[in-house]
C-alpha cells in the first residue's frame, strides 16, 4: 500500500433514537415478492458522459415476470445523475445517491447530495420528499436498514461516508461522517481514499465499507439507536493494488464476497459475526486468459438459495457465473457470457430470480438475460430496451 490508512470522525449532528434494526438487510424488496406486479428502476447519468450519452433521471417500467419483459419505461422522477438506488422492503420510498460536487457540504465546500422519493407501491409514481448533502463528493453507493429507518452512502471522490436518519419526512442528516486517509500502489487509480460500498452485515450490527483507494473494508458498529458509526479499529486488508468495489454476504450470514475493481477478481472471505471480522478464505479471477485487454469488475449479486454467485467485468464486457460451494463458500467457475452491451456497469436479478437485468452504461442499454434456477446458467434473450447511460438497476 501507497501509505498508511485510517479513518477518522468528521462530523456528528444530534439525532433522535430510532427503532431498532429487524435483521437482515436488502439493498432493494427484491425476495419479498414473486415478481407479479414488480417494476423496474434504472438509474442514469444526466450530465454528458461521451459515448454512453445522457438521461433525465430515474426510469421505471412494469415488469412482467413470467415473460421477463419491460413495458411502458418512461421518466419516473428527474433528478441530476441518480447513480445509485436503494429502496427499503415495504417498498413505499426510493433513495438515490446524486454524484457530483456543486452541492452545498455541512462541514463546508461542495459536494454531492442524496434524494429521499415517496413511491406508490401500485403505480410506481416517484414523488420528491427532500434533498440533503450527502457529506461528501462524487457519492455513488447507498444502503437502507431492512426497518427503513437509516441509510448509508459512500462518497467516492473524497473517500468519505455518511450516516443519516429516515423519517417520515425523508432523509435527515448527515447524523456522522467518516473521511477515510491513505492511499494503495496504482498511481493512477489510489492517490487517495475512495469509498465506493456500503453492506450492513445481516444482523446489521456492522457496517461493511469497500475502499477502493486504500485497499480496505473498513468495518463500522451500528448504533441500532441513532444510526450513529462507530469503527471498530479491525479492517481487513486486501491485497494491494486490488481495489475493492463491492461486497456482499452470503444468506448465511457467515460468508462475505468482495469484487476487486482494478485486479478483476473476487475475494471469498469468511465473517465472524460476534468480533465484526473478516478473514480471507480464496480468490478466483473473473477475465479469461485470452483476454489481454483493460478491464474493470463492477458488480456482484448472489441468489436467494446461496447457490450461484454472478459477477460483471467491464472491458471485457461479461457476466461471470460461479457455483458457490455448500460446505466451504468456495467458488467454481459455471459461464461466462457476454452482458449483452459495452460497459455492465450494474446488473440484478429480478424477484423471481428467473431473469437477470444488466445496464450497460456504453451501449445505452439495459439487456436480459433468463437464469436457470437449476444451473445458475444464463441465455441472452432477445429483450433489449434503450436508456440513455444507465449505471443502476433494481426491481420493486
Amino acid at each position: 500500500m501507497g501509505g498508511m490508512a485510517r479513518i477518522s470522525r468528521r462530523v456528528v449532528l444530534s439525532a433522535a433514537p430510532l427503532v431498532p434494526f429487524a435483521p437482515y438487510l436488502i439493498r432493494s424488496s427484491f425476495g419479498q415478492h414473486n415478481g407479479h406486479g414488480a417494476r423496474l428502476y434504472v438509474g442514469t447519468y444526466t450530465h454528458d458522459v461521451g459515448v454512453a450519452g445522457k438521461a433525465d433521471g430515474i426510469y421505471s417500467a412494469e415488469w412482467d415476470a413470467g415473460k421477463g419483459v419491460a413495458s411502458s419505461l418512461q421518466l419516473a422522477a428527474k433528478s441530476a445523475d441518480p447513480s445509485f438506488l436503494a429502496i427499503p422492503p415495504k417498498r413505499d420510498a426510493l433513495y438515490a445517491v446524486n454524484e457530483g460536487e456543486d452541492y452545498p457540504q455541512p462541514h463546508g465546500g461542495k459536494g454531492g447530495s442524496v434524494t429521499a422519493f415517496r413511491r406508490d407501491p401500485a403505480s410506481g409514481k416517484l414523488t420528491e420528499q427532500n434533498l440533503v448533502p450527502s457529506g461528501g463528493a462524487g457519492p455513488c453507493y447507498i444502503t437502507v436498514n431492512r426497518a427503513g429507518r437509516a441509510a448509508f452512502v459512500a462518497n467516492y471522490n473524497n473517500g468519505t461516508l455518511a450516516s443519516f436518519r429516515i423519517t417520515p419526512q425523508g432523509l435527515k442528516g448527515p447524523v456522522t461522517v467518516f473521511a477515510a486517509h491513505g492511499s494503495g500502489p496504482n498511481k493512477e487509480r489510489q492517490k487517495g481514499p475512495h469509498l465506493h460500498c456500503t453492506e450492513l452485515s445481516s444482523d446489521e450490527r456492522f457496517l461493511l465499507v469497500c475502499d477502493l483507494g486504500t485497499d480496505h473494508i473498513w468495518i463500522f458498529h451500528v448504533d441500532p439507536n441513532t444510526a450513529e458509526l462507530k469503527e471498530t479499529g479491525a479492517p481487513w486488508q486486501a491485497k494491494p493494488g486490488s481495489g475493492p468495489r463491492h461486497t456482499h454476504f452470503h444468506p448465511n450470514g457467515r460468508w462475505v464476497y468482495s469484487i476487486n475493481e482494478l485486479t478483476s477478481t473476487v475475494d471469498a472471505l469468511g465473517w465472524n459475526a460476534k468480533a465484526g471480522t473478516l478473514t480471507w478464505h480464496s480468490q478466483v479471477p473473473l477475465r479469461d486468459s485470452a483476454y489481454k485487454g483493460q478491464s474493470d469488475a463492477a458488480e456482484l449479486a448472489i441468489d436467494r438459495t446461496g447457490r450461484f454467485l454472478y459477477a460483471s467485468n467491464r472491458g471485457e464486457d461479461v457476466i461471470v457465473v460461479f457455483a458457490i460451494e455448500a460446505a466451504s463458500g468456495s467458488l467454481h467457475f459455471v459461464q461466462r457470457i457476454g452482458s449483452g452491451g459495452k460497459n455492465p456497469r450494474d446488473f440484478t436479478l429480478d424477484p423471481s430470480e428467473k431473469w437477470l437485468v444488466v445496464s450497460n452504461q456504453d451501449t445505452q442499454n439495459v439487456a436480459v438475460f433468463a437464469r436457470d434456477t437449476h444451473s445458475g446458467k444464463l441465455t441472452a434473450t432477445d429483450r433489449s430496451y434503450h436508456v440513455g447511460a444507465p449505471v443502476a438497476v433494481l426491481f420493486a
